[in-house]
């Protein structure tokens, strides 16, 4: 199988932590996290942290208004009130981070995907990728996840060649928020692909930009060398 991995990268201030509880009765965290910035408009990234070990470490390392350097992937659904796709991120690792000490100085929530397009639509003004993103669990389980991510005509005109459905490419991008200058919503808040590379027979050549491992939950690695 052809590497493909889906990793999240969150930065920015704790703003919630809730306690909350499946239906099959599975304990969980409801965490938001602030990623507001000037380059990518008033973003809040909502994140759940699944695996009970998880959540203990989380709730004795981390507490509201702490900045937080947050790890694991982006996920989707449909809300069930407004019948809209919604971006969020399972939460695997995190850390203490300060925005002072970060080379770029700015809370974001950014993401790299590979995977495989599977189709291109236009979207007010904008192209909608879907991408099915494959991987293997410890166990030889195969897992599939599909993802709609927003291609802005700026990044498309970069990238300079057609998207080709079918075949497997690393998205790199930002949850980001479009604004005008009074700070009233232009565009929603959505998954927007800033950077597109082209993968060697469906293999990427540097999965990330610090080479993370094509695993289903990122530990290490990150986004830090992405300008923007």
């Amino acid at each position: 199988m052809a590497d493909q991995g889906n990793y999240a990268h969150i930065k920015g201030k704790l703003k919630s932590i809730e306690k909350s509880e499946s239906k099959g009765g599975n304990k969980y965290l409801s965490v938001s996290v602030d990623c507001r910035s000037p380059k990518h408009g008033t973003v809040v990234a909502y994140c759940n942290v699944f695996n009970l070990k998880a959540v203990e470490q989380f709730l004795e390392t981390f507490e509201k208004g702490m900045e937080v350097y947050l790890k694991g992937s982006l996920n989707q659904y449909m809300g069930p009130k407004s019948n809209k796709l919604g971006t969020s991120f399972n939460v695997f690792a995190g850390e203490e981070w300060s925005k002072e000490d970060d080379q770029h100085n700015y809370y974001r929530a950014t993401f790299v995907v590979i995977g495989e397009l599977t189709e291109v639509k236009d979207d007010d003004g904008e192209k909608t990728l879907k991408v099915k993103v494959t991987t293997e669990g410890k166990d030889d389980t195969v897992y599939s996840n599909n993802l709609e991510l927003n291609l802005p005509s700026e990044t498309e005109m970069s990238f300079g060649t057609d998207l080709t459905a079918g075949s497997v490419y690393k998205f790199v991008g930002a949850l980001q928020r479009d604004e005008d200058s009074y700070g009233e919503t232009i565009r929603r808040l959505r998954p927007v692909v800033k950077r597109i590379e082209v993968t060697k027979d469906g293999e990427s050549d540097n999965t990330t930009p610090d080479s993370l491992p094509p695993s289903a939950e990122p530990t290490q690695g990150g986004l830090d060398d992405i300008p923007f």
